[in-house]
């Protein structure tokens, strides 16, 4: 099983690859994001973690790494700039900056490991015994001033060579049914883009089917953007025409042409008509994709509406579906108080 650190819990994480390479690069709500801890501050901040669930026990291999298994490159390697991409500056346009770790720490359960680094490894490799049930699986390199990164990369695998861990919801109560590999748990965030992984695809279409939002009130969507595999450049902005099962009648600012114009925030949205719905794009030609990004108000101001549980289809033909991801809540959110962290409660909700 891999775990990237998109799907990590505890803090701000970057969602765009050029965050991952640089480190130091980005910025929420206005402010800089460092992935880099000070040795004071990563004594005092709680681990982020992955909730998974160890469905077999046995011992298992667990490696933590900086860059991704496919790049076979140490730790402490740098990655030159990527090739430009036609139109637009790519992500990996900007300089992958190594990590001059001295050693890596791996916390699962009850079980804490501590290994050592040095500048040629391409990984710490942990081997330990782990039993049956829910789990938090948190993983960090220090380097020799004590400062720390998380490890952006997890790999887990059992000793037989077959991964016996998935991802399972952050509650204490994780789903028993069986998992097909499309199912993921998260929390939707109204204010940022949530992005969605698959297996590559060829479609023309892609619908989003919403089965619930915050207070079970109509869903919202102010931008839902389709990339190609192993491009950046947003389809649907430039090639797609959206549609929809209904919209929210009265309001210029919430319209199916909105889903797509290249525009965020409240005031450029669609609202569905009705609790549930759909909402789609279709393609000017079928085209092989691997992910899809939405966000409810990327304008940062409101977060009612929100989708929390939906299915993402695909369709070459506008009438055969197929499900590729399904998303749902992972922490069972309350009605009554989501968004009650982020927001004050004066704030009021508006169409």
């Amino acid at each position: 099983m891999a775990l990237n650190y998109h799907d990590c819990i505890g803090r701000h994480m970057f969602w765009f690859q050029n965050g991952i390479r640089s480190l130091n690069k980005g910025r929420f709500r206005g402010k800089p994001v460092r992935l880099i801890d000070s040795a004071e501050k990563a004594r005092e901040r709680a681990l982020a973690y992955w909730p998974v669930k160890v469905v077999t026990e046995g011992q298992y291999a667990i490696e933590l790494r900086r860059w991704p298994v496919e790049l076979d490159r140490p730790i402490h390697s740098d990655l030159p700039p990527g090739a430009p991409v036609y139109g637009e500056k790519s992500h990996r346009a900007d300089p992958g900056v190594g990590f001059a770790a001295v050693k890596a720490t791996l916390t699962i359960g009850d079980r804490e490991l501590t290994a050592p680094v040095d500048g040629q490894m391409k990984a710490a490799v942990f081997q330990t015994e782990l039993t049956p049930g829910p789990q938090r699986l948190s993983a960090r390199f220090y380097d020799a001033e004590g400062r720390s990164l998380d490890a952006f990369y997890v790999y887990v695998s059992k000793s037989d060579g077959h991964s016996e861990v998935r991802s399972v919801p952050k509650t204490a109560n994780p789903i028993e049914e069986e998992s097909d590999g499309i199912t993921c748990y998260h929390d939707f965030q109204g204010l940022e883009a949530n992005e969605f992984s698959f297996d590559p695809i060829v479609t023309k279409f892609v619908r989003i089917v919403i089965h619930d939002s915050i207070k079970s009130r109509p869903p919202c969507i102010d931008e839902l953007e389709i990339f190609k595999f192993g491009a950046n450049g947003n389809l649907a902005v430039k090639y797609g025409l959206p549609s929809a099962s209904s919209s929210l009648g009265g309001y210029e600012k919430h319209r199916i042409e909105h889903l797509n114009d290249g525009k965020y925030g409240n005031l450029h949205s669609w609202i569905c008509g009705e609790k549930t719905g759909w909402c789609q794009i279709e393609l000017t030609k079928r085209i092989k994709i691997d992910r899809v990004v939405l966000s409810r108000d990327r304008g940062g101001r409101l977060e009612d509406r929100s989708p929390l549980s939906f299915d993402i289809q695909v369709s070459e033909d506008g009438k055969d579906w197929k499900t590729v991801k399904e998303i749902r809540p992972a922490n069972n959110p309350s009605t009554e108080k989501v968004g009650s962290k982020r927001r004050s409660s004066k704030k009021r909700s508006r169409p």
